[in-house]
């Protein structure tokens, strides 16, 4: 949007909106929750779907629609704790909330995990530095509202 361009609101866009909503719901009568809001620090940035505040401190809460903890959700979170961190917040944890078993997975947020997640950071610009192109599977360029403007190149990766 910084840029003039606003991305085409999709189905499933929609049914994840409505998702968030049903948590919010759920979540709200647990915990002191607010919406997520924009983090930007250093050239890194990210929005968590919601907030949880615990006096001083406060966490990030991200919705996930599947049952499985995965390696990538958990790095997502505590990115968002980093960028939080680094925007002058006081984080100690990270929050998972699946929404089909309504299962709440908190994730600790110490020095061990910041530098796993500074680790992460420095790989990323690494390789985008041996590698700057825009590479993505096929199937996700095909209906991405910035396609236009991005104008990829569409080869196979991956995919069989």
């Amino acid at each position: 949007e910084a840029l003039g361009f606003r991305e085409r609101v999709s189905q499933y866009m929609i049914e994840g909106k409505e998702k968030e909503d049903e948590a919010y719901k759920y979540l709200s009568a647990k915990l002191t929750l607010e919406k997520g809001r924009f983090y930007s620090s250093g050239g890194l940035s990210g929005f968590p779907d919601f907030i949880v505040r615990r006096g001083r401190w406060i966490s990030p809460l991200d919705v996930k629609m599947s049952n499985k903890v995965r390696l990538d959700h958990k790095a997502e979170v505590l990115f968002y704790c980093y960028i939080m961190e680094l925007s002058g917040e006081r984080v100690r944890e990270g929050i998972l909330y699946y929404l089909p078993s309504r299962r709440l997975v908190k994730l600790n947020y110490s020095s061990q995990e910041r530098e796993y997640i500074k680790r992460i950071i420095q790989e990323i610009i690494e390789s985008r530095r041996n590698d700057p192109k825009v590479r993505q599977p096929v199937r996700k360029c095909l209906n991405c509202g910035f396609r236009r403007w991005c104008n990829p190149r569409l080869e196979p990766i991956g995919e069989a």
